[in-house]
């Protein structure tokens, strides 16, 4: 339900999933420029994921700058599915996820926010506090644009953890015909 509310990305059949990104590879930054299919492709592993029995949720990027830790920016998330959650529903979410079957945290629209420098930090930190991959049990996908990371590269920099990149170019030719063909059906 998270990727659903949450996805600005138009529904049902019309959402092409890019066929040039398909694994997902511990921390992922999916860098490109605006309009290059990154967020698309967040989704599409983000429902991957989902799809072979992993947990996943989308993140809002206000949750990152209003929380101070990942557990209470994931428990802001569940409660607004479910309002009645017991305490501590982040934590325990984490802790129902495993490092072999890892918790994907989505964020989306950081470049859209007042300060996206300061939250790509907020995020390098709260992968560095959870310690390497091996041993922790949630995953950072987060589509970026380039001039993001550039104007936080030196708080991305800080840290042991660093998510791997990707740099997201245009769509492959059949893929960007197969998304106007349904676009138009």
């Amino acid at each position: 339900r998270s990727l659903e509310a949450h996805s600005r990305l138009p529904g049902g059949t019309h959402l092409v999933y890019r066929s040039d990104i398909q694994a997902l590879q511990g921390d992922m930054m999916l860098l490109g420029a605006s309009g290059m299919g990154k967020s698309t492709a967040a989704a599409g592993l983000l429902q991957a994921h989902i799809d072979s029995g992993g947990l996943g949720l989308v993140l809002p990027v206000e949750y990152v700058a209003t929380q101070p830790t990942i557990e209470q920016a994931i428990e802001m998330e569940l409660r607004r599915q479910e309002p009645e959650l017991e305490p501590d529903a982040g934590a325990k979410c984490l802790r129902l996820a495993s490092e072999a079957n890892p918790l994907l945290v989505l964020v989306e629209d950081i470049q859209q926010s007042e300060k996206p420098a300061i939250l790509l930090g907020k995020l390098m930190s709260w992968l560095a506090r959870g310690g390497n991959e091996q041993g922790r049990s949630w995953r950072l996908l987060l589509p970026l644009w380039p001039s993001t990371l550039a104007l936080a590269s030196g708080l991305a920099g800080q840290g042991k953890q660093k998510p791997s990149v990707l740099e997201v170019g245009p769509y492959p030719d059949a893929d960007a015909a197969r998304a106007v063909s349904a676009r138009f059906q």
